[in-house]
């Protein structure tokens, strides 16, 4: 009789003699994403690890604790990740956005301006395809119309109504949006 290798079983077993010998598991990631002073990956299970600093939870491991090494974010599975600058968000299979961290211009987007050291609901209950976070900020895309909406603080005022910070998510300004591919391409959106 002739065994066949398989590879998900041959990684379970690297990842375990890995684990016995002391050295790290072994993980494979399929993107990263890097915040201020901490990063963040996803591996090909949809399993989301973050390491770097932590003062404000930005890694999601229910803890402030600075991690060097990848750490397990509590909670859930994910097939899309985002590091901002003192947070993360990550989108799970049916597009429900989950964020964490700092949250003291409501860029976690849950309605409120408390840290949170573990994975929160975006509030409103949205759907999302695409999220991107930054200094402050969150912005996701909608899979049931593409629409923007952003969340946290506005500085160029793309929340509705514009100018103001939000904790949870508004409608990216339209008139505002169009401003700015404007000014970034030279051309109106139609005419694109």
């Amino acid at each position: 009789m002739r065994l066949r290798a398989r590879p998900a079983l041959l990684t379970v077993v690297a990842a375990l003699v890995a684990c016995s010998d002391g050295g790290p598991p072994v993980l494979r990631f399929q993107a990263v994403s890097a915040g201020a002073a901490h990063s963040c990956a996803l591996e090909t299970s949809g399993r989301a690890w973050c390491w770097g600093q932590n003062g404000t939870g930005a890694l999601g491991t229910g803890d402030t604790a600075q991690h060097r090494e990848p750490a397990l974010v509590t909670g859930f599975a994910f097939t899309m990740l985002a590091a901002g600058f003192l947070h993360s968000c990550g989108l799970r299979d049916d597009g429900a956005a989950f964020c964490w961290g700092i949250n003291g211009l409501g860029e976690l987007g849950d309605g409120s301006r408390q840290d949170r050291w573990s994975p929160v609901a975006v509030a409103g209950g949205l759907r999302f395809v695409q999220i991107s976070a930054g200094e402050g900020a969150t912005c996701g895309i909608t899979a049931s119309d593409s629409g923007l909406y952003c969340w946290g603080t506005d500085l160029i005022g793309l929340n509705a109504p514009a100018g103001r910070d939000s904790t949870r998510p508004a409608l990216a300004n339209s008139l505002r949006w169009c401003d700015i591919v404007a000014c970034l391409t030279g051309k109106h959106p139609q005419s694109l």
